[in-house]
Formats: C-alpha cells, sequence, structure tokens
C-alpha cells in the first residue's frame, strides 16, 4: 500500500507541470460564445402552422417572425414606428417541401436569416393536414436541439396558415396571445393546454388518446362597424394513433378537464326554483379508481369541487338547507358533463382520460392481455361519477333587495 502511494506521488511529481499548463488552457475551451451569432443573423419564430397542399401534397410551413427594431421602436417612450417594413411586429412566410425539414430549409429563398426555434410558443395544425397523420408534421420539431418541449399543440379547423396571419388585437405578437389565451382556457376548462411532450407521450403510448386544443377563425365587429378576426377557442381536438378524429365542444371539454383534474376556475349556472345563479369554481380534484367486477372493468371517478356563489335571482340563504339544495343542483351539472364526455369517447373508442395507465397501476398482472385488447375493452367499461360540490361563501348578501316575482 505504501509503495503504490509512493509510486502516485513520484508520478504526479513528474507529470505536475503538464497537469497544470491542462488546467491553464482548459477554460479556453468552455467558452459559452464559441457558436455565438448576431440577432440581425437571426429570424426569430414565435409560432407555426403545418398544412399540407391538396394539390401537391407538400407540407407547407407557416412561420410566425418577430421583428425586433419593431419591438423596440414600439415601446420607446414618445416614439412610433415609422410606416413600412421595420414597422411590422411581425412577419409571416410560408415555405413548401416533401418533409417539414425541406420545407424550413427552403425558407432561405425568403430571407438569409436562420430560423430560430428557442422562442416558439405555439405549433398548429390543420385539421385536414391532422386527418392525414400528424405524426410525420411533429418529428422535426421534437428532434430539434432549439425548440422547447413546452410548445403549444393546436388543431385549428381552417388552414393553419391563416392562424398565423389573425392579429393578436393588444397583444403585439399574435403567437404570444394565442399562447396565453390557451392557457387561460385551459384553466377555465374550455379548452386543455397540451405541449409537446404531453402529445408525444399520448401518442406513444398504446392506449392513451393524444388531445390538442381546438381553435377557430370568427369575425367580430368592433363598434366602429369594422370586421377583425379573432381566434376562438372551440374545445378539445381528439386523435386516435396520430390521425385526427373529430373534437368536443364546452360542456364535454369541462367534463373531461373535471376527470383529469385540470379544472381550476370557471363559471357554472344553475337553476333553483327556476330562478338562476352563478357558481365559481375556486379548485377542483379528481382521482379515478379501476375495479374489476365479475371480470369486468369498472372505473369510479370521484370529484371533488369547491367554490363561491357569484350572482343569483331570488335565492334566500337564510335557510340552510337552501346551501346544500344548490351544492346538489351544481353536482349533478358537472356529473351530467361528465357523463356526457365519456359517451362522446366511448362512441369514438379514445381514451382521452388515461383509463389505462389507471387500469395498468392497478392490475399490473393483467394489464399486458388487456393492452393489447384496450380497442376492445375501452367501450365496454362502466363508469360511475360521483361528484361532492362545497359552496364555501355567498358574499355579503343573505336575502335579496328585490324579489322579482
Amino acid at each position: 500500500m505504501k509503495r503504490a502511494i509512493k509510486n502516485m506521488v513520484k508520478h504526479f511529481s513528474a507529470h505536475k507541470k503538464y497537469f497544470f499548463l491542462f488546467l491553464l488552457f482548459f477554460p479556453l475551451f468552455l467558452a459559452g460564445c464559441w457558436n455565438y451569432r448576431d440577432l440581425d443573423q437571426l429570424s426569430i419564430v414565435a409560432g407555426v402552422g403545418l398544412d399540407r397542399s391538396e394539390k401537391t401534397g407538400k407540407i407547407i410551413v407557416t412561420a410566425q417572425m418577430i421583428n425586433p427594431s419593431a419591438l423596440k421602436s414600439s415601446g420607446e417612450k414618445g416614439s412610433s414606428p415609422t410606416p413600412g417594413p421595420q414597422s411590422q411586429t411581425v412577419r409571416v412566410a410560408a415555405s413548401s417541401g416533401d418533409t417539414v425539414f425541406q420545407a424550413v430549409r427552403n425558407f432561405v429563398t425568403h430571407s438569409s436569416r436562420r430560423l430560430y426555434w428557442a422562442h416558439m410558443k405555439v405549433l398548429v395544425v390543420g385539421e385536414k393536414a391532422a386527418q392525414e397523420g400528424i405524426y410525420p408534421l411533429l418529428d422535426f420539431f421534437a428532434r430539434d436541439h432549439e425548440v422547447r418541449p413546452e410548445i403549444a399543440i393546436i388543431v385549428c379547423h381552417e388552414e393553419a396558415g391563416k392562424i398565423m396571419q389573425v392579429p393578436g388585437g393588444v397583444e403585439p405578437v399574435p403567437a404570444l396571445s394565442l399562447s396565453e389565451n390557451i392557457q387561460t382556457s385551459a384553466q377555465n376548462g374550455v379548452a386543455p393546454s397540451i405541449n409537446l411532450q404531453e402529445f408525444l407521450a399520448r401518442l406513444k403510448s398504446k392506449t392513451a388518446a393524444p388531445i390538442a386544443t381546438h381553435v377557430e377563425v370568427f369575425e367580430e365587429t368592433g363598434i366602429d362597424g369594422k370586421k377583425t378576426k379573432i381566434i376562438h377557442t372551440r374545445g378539445i381536438a381528439i386523435f386516435k394513433g396520430d390521425r385526427y378524429q373529430g373534437e368536443m365542444e364546452s360542456k364535454e371539454t369541462r367534463g373531461t378537464m373535471f376527470v383529469l383534474g385540470k379544472v381550476r376556475t370557471g363559471i357554472i349556472t344553475f337553476q333553483y326554483r327556476g330562478e338562476r345563479g352563478s357558481f365559481e369554481i375556486l379548485r377542483s380534484k379528481s382521482t379515478i379508481t379501476p375495479t374489476l367486477q365479475k371480470g369486468r372493468l369498472h372505473v369510479q371517478v370521484k370529484i371533488t369541487c369547491e367554490g363561491n356563489l357569484g350572482d343569483q335571482e331570488t335565492v334566500n340563504f337564510s335557510q340552510p338547507a337552501v346551501i346544500g339544495t344548490i351544492e346538489k343542483l351544481i353536482s349533478q351539472e358537472i356529473r351530467f358533463e361528465v357523463l356526457s364526455a365519456w359517451r362522446h369517447a366511448r362512441d369514438l373508442n379514445t381514451d382521452i382520460f388515461l383509463f389505462g395507465e389507471a387500469v395498468h397501476r392497478k392490475y399490473p398482472r393483467e394489464w399486458p392481455e388487456w393492452e393489447a385488447r384496450w380497442d376492445e375493452i375501452f367501450p365496454q367499461i362502466q363508469v360511475e361519477v360521483s361528484v361532492k360540490t362545497t359552496l364555501s361563501e355567498i358574499g355579503m348578501v343573505i336575502q335579496p333587495f328585490y324579489q322579482t316575482r
């Protein structure tokens, strides 16, 4: 042992000058700007639309690119952008190719700047292109090292290229406005917020059905009579494998989001003795429990929801039983939305609720056999839904000021 230590010390002493030279020059190889590029050499992509040409079958990539000089000039106090190309906040350009990568490379015919993907927020796919298969359109973005996995996956009723040309309203960059709109819609249960990583994880699963946000373009008439185009969230876009199958609208969408435990807020209306009221959701939670009864799978979905009273017409809350009655009415509405979503998913035979994953966790031994037959098993599942609603606050008014009847 001592001889080995002596040999190590002797070896280090003989080569210590090389060791210190290595320490001296090694930091030169750690410089963080070896691949530095000026901003004027890049086109910063905020959003991308993907379509397929009906005539040629080629993939059309429409990129919404940020103009940094326009953002800077509009943000300067007392300055106004001068008319012309530099005053446009974003620039929209399209390119086509047999693959997404080829279409991206063909952008050099429009500009000498290379597309920069690190700040991309949304990836929009046209409905027709999604029906033919979405995975060939996503593979490039899953592989590229600049693309972040948090980008939102969206399916639009129209061509995706048209979505990229819709103004963002008060937001200077439309793609960023669309991203924020989806986040808000997801919290209200109006539409899901599914990023690239989540979509690909569902796509990789043999049982889970991929879902995405479904949007369309509407025309809105302003107070000046002018019509402007706005993007409206429709609900959930449902896939079977990588092919688009259909959509769910508002109430079915919220029912799905309740099952997935992703409803953070929103409004549920109810009727009590012919009068309407509004319940504001503050938080919700769900649990999915599969059981095997007489050889048939049962799934029990338990949902708890807590919220406040937003408004009502003539309800007198001085009677304690009234609160319990309203809680039951709200629970019935949530249960109706969940069961409506279940029936829609069952008809399409798409496991958008991730029931398969819950069954896999509960019955790992039986799962390999069931996984192979999941398309046969899923529509036969017996789903039971129970909802417990808690009305936490009714506000400062107990008795109505005025009786309308």
